[in-house]
């Protein structure tokens, strides 16, 4: 029983941590495009 228990601990870390590097990396792209339209809109 408490192997299992250490078994999804892991588990679930591993996802969150995953989880976490999405979520970075999809507000990274969201920052990049920000930027990409408030110098379309200077242009302009």
């Amino acid at each position: 029983m408490a192997a299992l228990g250490f078994v999804f601990g892991i588990t679930g870390m591993t996802f969150g941590l995953a989880g976490m590097a999405i979520a970075m990396s999809a507000l990274a792209k969201l920052k990049e495009l920000d930027t990409r339209i408030t110098k379309l809109d200077s242009n302009l």
